[in-house]
């Protein structure tokens, strides 16, 4: 027995030597100091394994794991690239990010700062823009935005676009143009986005059946898809299952 206990301590010391000199997230420390043994299989599992191996669904769980524990820390290296190098090309995924976590407002004077001069016309920027608009409540300035990215770029009507604007619609009360627009797009799209935002319409324009078959829907399909599928749609999924009253 105390040859296990001096075996599992080296193995931790070796796991925390290791994170530190590899700038690993903090989270190990805690982790390896805290539930050595379990820190010790998962530290393996989770950072050295797919570096010896270089197994996709390990890095997957790594990241998913890494995400949980620290979902801002893609955040703060990219704010710190930001802060070295102020520039357009440091500006915009950093607002993106922002937007991710549900920052908008901290988004937003970031792409506006990025539209000026060579970029004031981007039709990528001002599709973020008016993103960051609709997710702070501003219905009509995102529609703004679009029709002077349309006024500017006639020829980038892209689905994203599109999409922006049928949610804009459909906040503003005027569902039936929204809903046209959503089910236009359905066949446009990959993955639940258009058709969880088609029902959100459905539902709250009144119409729960159409908006039952919608969820529905998401849940026959991704039932009938891959597990990647599932993951990069999990949010629609799991809308659609408390839309129907389902656990989670």
């Amino acid at each position: 027995m105390p040859y296990l206990g001096i075996l599992i301590y080296a193995c931790q010391l070796g796991c925390l030597v290791h994170a530190l000199r590899t700038g690993r997230p903090n989270i190990w420390f805690y982790i390896l100091l805290f539930a050595p043994g379990l820190g010790i299989a998962a530290y393996l599992l989770v950072e050295l394994l797919p570096e010896w191996l270089n197994l996709r669904p390990v890095r997957d769980a790594r990241k998913q794991l890494v995400d949980s524990v620290d979902p801002e820390r893609r955040l703060r290296a990219l704010r710190q690239l930001h802060e070295d190098q102020p520039s357009t090309a440091n500006k915009v995924p950093l607002a993106e990010e922002l937007m991710h976590l549900g920052r908008p407002a901290e988004a937003l004077p970031l792409l506006e700062e990025a539209m000026v001069g060579l970029h004031a016309d981007d039709p990528t920027f001002g599709r973020l823009r008016a993103e960051a608009l609709l997710m702070l409540g501003r219905p009509q300035d995102a529609i703004d935005v679009l029709a002077e990215v349309a006024e500017t770029n006639p020829e980038a009507a892209d689905s994203k676009r599109r999409l922006i604007r049928a949610r804009a619609l459909c906040m503003m009360g005027r569902y039936d143009d929204g809903v046209t627009l959503l089910r236009a797009l359905l066949p446009i799209f990959a993955g639940e986005e258009v058709r969880a935002w088609l029902a959100r319409a459905e539902a709250e324009r009144g119409d729960r059946a159409a908006a039952e078959t919608l969820w529905r829907e998401i849940l026959t399909r991704a039932g009938k898809s891959t597990r990647s599928y599932r993951a990069i749609n999990k949010t629609w999924i799991d809308e659609a299952r408390e839309g129907l009253g389902q656990p989670a």
